[in-house]
């Protein structure tokens, strides 16, 4: 069972509830022991006073009227064992000085007295619970009272412990720079010390991701240049080895795609203004650009799909799909674009050897990268970070999986 903060404030009220229950229990009997007996002595001697009084007059029959038995014999009758019984016999005894009394039954109790007057024998008057009536009132009355407290308590705790919960859920977002989500304005004071805490932890987060962000961008912009100079150098003075060329040219454009991951990566397009994208369009340009390189796409898409979004982020976002694919995958490479109710899903998939399993959970991570399972390219590991955050920028989310048979597919699910 867990020992939630609600449950442990719910057992403590409780514990409480039931300590004040049995202590008002306990001093109810305690104190209402000589209410009981008076009330009860009250109430028999003034029915015995009646009854006297109609005997007097010979009106017998009028007696069982007021549930009074008369009779010639009394039983033997027995010793109270219960203390209140003996007090009420004391009582009447004080009442009715000379009179004998008896009791008799246990459940159903009598109390039996001799008579005066001209009619001898006995009066039989039921005894009932003498503290029942009494005692009852005040035991509802407090188990109403506990029931009222507990359901005070159970509210003031949930909204305790509510506020706790909201602030728990988004502990993942905070660790990656995500606001906290506003709590009540009626919560206790050390939870909105706590929410702005979180909130000021979240800001340096960002800020500190920005600034490492912006100086990866600026170090990739920088090393771009002497790239491109040991391009040209290496196109005026060609080695006579064509395989060490080949070599050192793929490693020139290997060093020049990582850097342009790091600057995109750094420029998310979070700033870009937002406007009406057709993906159809976008996916076949994109598709067209490719295929120009040698590598051949299909294209499955409706005529038009129009999504609201920054263009521009949209647009690479699609790019490093397909460029991961051709680069990592193989043929035949496909995009796919489907709508549903509430989003949209482009979809790029290849028929390579996919990615590791115990990757393909990582996978979208900076500096991840699953080359080793796909191939043995160098990579940042920033391209699939990059669609991520632009998936996440418009309300929707990256989703990779390994194809039955092989090949590997990446879904760019984008919300409206």
């Amino acid at each position: 069972m867990k020992r939630t903060l609600f449950a442990r404030l719910a057992w403590l009220l409780a514990g409480t509830v039931g300590l004040v229950l049995i202590t008002g229990i306990v001093v109810l009997r305690i104190t209402g022991d000589g209410a009981a007996r008076d009330l009860t002595v009250h109430t028999i001697a003034t029915r015995i006073i009646a009854a006297d009084a109609l005997l007097k007059h010979g009106d017998v029959a009028a007696l069982a009227a007021l549930d009074i038995t008369h009779a010639q014999d009394a039983p033997v009758g027995r010793t109270p064992v219960l203390p209140v019984v003996r007090d009420v016999l004391d009582g009447l005894r004080g009442a009715f000085p000379g009179r004998e009394l008896r009791i008799d039954g246990t459940q159903h109790a009598t109390v039996w007295i001799a008579t005066q007057g001209p009619a001898p024998g006995w009066l039989g008057v039921a005894l009932n619970g003498p503290r029942v009536p009494i005692f009852r009132a005040g035991l509802l009355t407090i188990i109403l009272a506990a029931v009222v407290v507990l359901a005070a308590a159970a509210f003031y705790a949930r909204s305790l412990t509510a506020p706790l919960r909201q602030l728990a859920a988004s502990a993942h977002g905070v660790v990656g720079g995500e606001a906290p989500p506003p709590i009540p304005r009626h919560a206790a004071y050390e939870l909105r010390e706590l929410r702005s805490a979180l909130a000021l932890a979240a800001a340096d987060v960002r800020a500190s991701r920005r600034e490492r962000e912006l100086m990866l961008a600026a170090l990739s912009h920088d090393i771009r240049t002497p790239l491109a100079r040991l391009r040209l150098g290496l196109e005026l003075a060609a080695p006579a080895d064509e395989g060490l060329r080949t070599g050192m040219e793929a490693d020139i454009a290997a060093l020049d795609a990582m850097c342009e991951h790091f600057i995109a990566f750094a420029r998310d397009g979070r700033d870009e203004a937002s406007a009406a994208v057709d993906l159809s369009a976008l996916a076949g340009d994109v598709a067209a650009a490719e295929a120009a390189h040698g590598e051949p796409w299909e294209v499955r898409a409706p005529p038009t799909c129009v999504v609201r979004g920054k263009p521009l982020a949209l647009r690479r976002a699609v790019e490093n799909l397909v460029r991961n694919a051709t680069r990592h995958g193989a043929p035949p490479f496909v995009i796919t674009l489907t709508r549903e109710a509430g989003s949209t899903q482009l979809e790029v998939s290849d028929r390579g050897h996919g990615v590791a399993p115990d990757l393909l959970g990582q996978l979208g991570d900076a500096f991840v990268q699953g080359n080793a399972a796909r191939s043995n390219a160098i990579g940042s590991g920033l391209g699939l970070a990059s669609v991520k955050r632009i998936a996440e920028q418009h309300g929707g989310t990256l989703g990779l999986r390994n194809l039955p048979g092989g090949g590997f597919a990446a879904t760019l699910s984008i919300g409206e």
